[in-house]
């Protein structure tokens, strides 16, 4: 059984984290945290096998964390689960060794697989440690990332109605859109647009952002990223 925290400072996603870590037969969530501070003190006192890590944080944000987690040992493999995408923010939390990176909003299915390359590499790694020399083939294998999968279409989703929410954004390629702005344009409600613009941020063909310069709550932008 391997162990787990959360450190998450919204109260609903870390218990939504919470309820989908412990959907898997293979964890157990030890503790929640709201703050990379409180989650290093007990690390400091208590093992942990992985890390559920948010990055927007009160106190000691996830880049600080990571840096600290460092002098944890052993140390425990991180997961980001944060709407942080900013590509300089991406790339330096990837260098400080996170297991898998998961951008806000995502489904069920991208965080199960997270969880699932977490339980194949650790238990690749247990039986390397037994051993006293490795061949190339065993290292090639730890680090060759499992080949991407054709994105399939979620069930309940069209694909004439995915299309035309796809064909819009990219008219509109450089302009960012909320969801409501969306809805408004191709003649549908704002929930089923939600549906379809989550399908295609996780596919990689629109990009969100968080709006904090709303005046009130923040909302989610939408902008479709041009093939290279």
């Amino acid at each position: 059984m391997y162990r787990v925290i959360i450190v998450e400072d919204d109260p609903m996603v870390r218990a939504i984290n919470q309820q989908y870590v412990q959907a898997q037969g293979e964890f157990s969530v030890e503790e929640t945290f709201h703050n990379g501070e409180a989650a290093l003190a007990w690390l400091q006192e208590n093992p942990a096998d992985l890390v559920i890590l948010d990055y927007y944080m009160p106190v000691m944000d996830g880049l600080e964390f990571l840096k600290k987690l460092a002098e944890v040992t052993p140390r425990p493999g991180v997961i980001v689960v944060s709407a942080a995408n900013e590509g300089g923010t991406v790339r330096r939390m990837l260098e400080l060794g996170v297991t898998d990176y998961l951008v806000k909003p995502f489904e069920y299915e991208r965080f199960e697989q997270a969880l699932v390359r977490f339980c194949s590499q650790r238990r690749q790694l247990d039986r390397m440690s037994e051993q006293d020399g490795l061949h190339q083939q065993q290292i090639d294998r730890l680090l060759a990332q499992p080949p991407a999968e054709e994105p399939a279409l979620k069930k309940g989703l069209q694909k004439r109605t995915l299309d035309k929410i796809r064909e819009y954004m990219r008219s509109q390629a450089g302009k960012a859109h909320t969801s409501e702005e969306i809805s408004e344009a191709v003649g549908l409600s704002r929930v089923t647009v939600g549906r379809y613009v989550n399908h295609l941020v996780e596919t990689g063909v629109l990009h969100s952002t968080v709006d904090y310069q709303t005046g009130g709550r923040p909302s989610m932008l939408y902008q479709y990223i041009p093939a290279e």
